[in-house]
Formats: C-alpha cells, structure tokens, sequence
C-alpha cells in the first residue's frame, strides 16, 4: 500500500523521468515494475484464498468451527471474513476489513493508472490487474459460500448472525466500491484534462 502511495505520487506529477525511492526511470519503465508488483501480490493473495477455501471441506465439525474461529477473528486489518459478533456496531467493525481491502486494491490501481502512456504492455498488465483483482474477489465469495453452507449445517444461528454482519460488509464494500471508481474516474480526468 505504501508502494502505491510513493508511486501514484510520482506519477501525479507528470514528469519524465519520474524519481520513486530515489530511483530515476522512466514512466514506462515504473509502470511495468509497479503493475507486475501489484499483479503478483493480487496472484498470492488469489492463492491464498483459493488453498483456504479447498481446506474447509476436509475438516471435521470440531476442527472446522476451530478453523472457522480463527479466520473470522484474525488480526489484520484488511481481514474479509472478519466477524467480531451480532450488534450492530460488531457487524459494522467486522466489515471494514472488506471495505478496505477493497480500497487498498483501488489506491494500487489508480496509483498506476497515474504512470500509463498506454502502450501494449502497459494495456496488458493493466488487464492482468484487474483480472486478477476481480477473480481473487470472487475467492472471497467462494471461500465465504463454502464457509457458510458447512456453518449452517453445524450451527444455524451462528450462520444467521454471519450473515447478517455479511450484509452489512456488503453494503461496505459496495460504497467503498463506488467510492474507488469514482476517485479512479477524478484521477484520470486529472491527468488528461
């Protein structure tokens, strides 16, 4: 995140060559390592999610509500599966980690979109970025379907609650969504004004 902080910075200003960390390239040149960068944290984390998701389903009821317990109380903050109980302030608290999650994808993206001269590679990670942003969010969804469905069938009313605060996370992710297009969207009318 700090990455594309320093690099949609220097982006911003236009300049060629642009300096990031006290490194002088050009735009190109800082967008292909940016972007291949970003591409492969987004391909770990697909990964990732992906192998939680497969693990799920070979556990027993004791080990899975231990799994489940775990995953939903981990400690980072950009935790999507984040459950912290069922009032209202907990399932507002237990969205935000999806919410920015989302937001930490959409500053990587827009940071690099401040580097593009739209050439054919650029054209193609770009892609690859949002391929891979959109397929790792729906490992998010899988792995959230799979753990459900297997919740339900061990402890209905605590799947109830989950799913409550998934509504919540829901409607969190999608205003971060928006958000995130839209200063996407401001940044790029910016630069081309």
């Amino acid at each position: 995140m700090a990455l594309a902080v320093i690099v949609g910075w220097a982006g911003l200003h236009r300049a060629e060559p642009i300096e990031i960390l006290g490194i002088k390239t050009t735009r190109s040149d800082a967008f292909v390592v940016a972007s291949s960068a970003f591409v492969l944290a987004n391909l770990a984390i697909l990964v990732a999610l992906l192998r939680m998701g497969d693990l799920l389903s070979p556990l027993n009821s004791s080990d899975f509500t231990k799994g489940v317990e775990r995953v939903m109380t981990h400690s980072s903050l950009f935790n999507p599966f984040a459950y912290f109980g069922p009032g209202l302030l907990s399932r507002l608290h237990s969205g935000t980690g999806f919410g920015l999650l989302l937001l930490c994808w959409w500053i990587c993206y827009a940071s690099i979109s401040t580097l593009l001269n739209l050439g054919k590679n650029q054209s193609a990670l770009e892609a690859a970025l949002l391929v891979v942003g959109i397929l790792s969010l729906l490992a998010i969804h899988r792995f959230q379907a799979k753990l459900l469905g297997r919740l339900h069938e061990i402890d209905p009313d605590y799947a109830a609650a989950v799913m409550k605060a998934n509504r919540v996370r829901s409607v969190l992710g999608t205003v971060v969504g928006i958000i995130g297009l839209v200063v996407f969207f401001e940044i790029q009318w910016r630069l081309w004004k």
